[in-house]
């Protein structure tokens, strides 16, 4: 980057550069909107921990049908992210990376993000990619939400002394876009540095601010993409479903789940999308957040069950 550049974009707010933020963001827009042009399905990365439950609980909330009808092309998706990942490894950096982040922060922090992200209906892909990119008041309102308490939770960490230092039937060609979306996405997260949780967590504690980098160049390219295909198109050619926005309904869930995503991320430093791809960069010591992210998918799903099972009790004694 030149040394204007550098000035023109405050060196102190972005102490890493702007390039890897602005071409990883874009990579991981360009990987959303490459499954959204072939097949019009808007790909986040959350209801993967729900969709995979499903092969193994029985609970009805893993069971609706959208999530058995999308889960094995998720798990392409998610695998897809993981190598993306290796891809930008074995190009670029071919040193092996693992977090000094400590283990019962990744675990807490997963935990935590497991539930907010199925309760808020979204992560930083999902709401902070598609549902910015739609121009959808109900994810930037989730955003702000999770990202501001985001911030509060990693500066408080800190200040607490918690440094970063540990001790069906779309045919082949449908596979194939996932496997591509997925790859794209990957590589993008490696690339911009978001597999990584001490560079999110940089962020949260004001130190390094690239992160608006990625999730701007990234919803801006999903935006572009959503916008010229609901404009221009009508239905995505390899499954006929029509080009639609992301666009969800406001309510107290959305708010309530960014507030404990933000718990979550602000402790762990990590996400459902960035959290594959640290796997795929070697990261192992992530494998407590992903599990965490289960635990805490499996919890909110458990107690979501329970709580239809009650109110339809009470309504059968009224």
């Amino acid at each position: 980057m030149t040394a204007l550049a550098q000035v023109a974009f405050a060196p102190e707010l972005f102490p890493n550069g702007i390039v890897q933020y602005l071409v990883g963001g874009f990579f991981v827009g360009l990987g959303i909107s490459v499954i959204y042009l072939g097949s019009g399905i808007i790909a986040g990365n959350s209801t993967f921990l729900e969709t995979s439950l499903s092969y193994v609980s029985k609970l009805p909330r893993f069971n609706i049908p959208r999530f058995v009808q999308s889960r094995d092309w998720r798990i392409v998706f998610t695998v897809s992210i993981v190598l993306g990942a290796v891809a930008y490894k074995a190009l670029f950096d071919p040193t092996v990376f693992v977090t000094e982040v400590q283990w019962w922060r990744l675990l807490g922090g997963g935990v935590l993000v497991g539930v907010g992200t199925r309760i808020g209906k979204g992560c930083t892909a999902g709401h902070g990619v598609c549902g910015v990119g739609s121009v959808s008041r109900t994810s930037i309102a989730n955003v702000a939400l999770f990202l501001g308490t985001a911030i509060l939770v990693a500066l408080g960490v800190a200040a607490l002394g918690a440094s970063l230092m540990s001790d069906a039937g779309r045919g082949p060609y449908f596979t194939l876009l996932i496997v591509a979306g997925g790859l794209i996405e990957g590589f993008g997260l490696a690339y911009s540095g978001m597999a990584r949780p001490e560079v999110v967590l940089e962020f949260l504690q004001l130190q390094d601010f690239g992160l608006l980098l990625v999730m701007g160049a990234a919803s801006v390219t999903a935006g572009v993409t959503f916008w010229a295909a609901t404009t221009f198109g009508d239905r995505a050619p390899l499954t006929g479903r029509a080009y639609t926005k992301r666009v969800k309904s406001m309510d107290r869930n959305v708010a309530v789940g960014g507030v404990v995503f933000g718990v979550g991320w602000g402790l762990s430093g990590i996400c459902p999308g960035a959290g594959y791809a640290s796997v795929g960069i070697g990261n192992y010591q992530i494998l407590w957040g992903l599990a965490g992210m289960f635990v805490g998918a499996y919890a909110q799903g458990y107690w979501r069950a329970r709580r239809s099972r009650d109110s339809a009790s009470s309504v059968a004694a009224d």
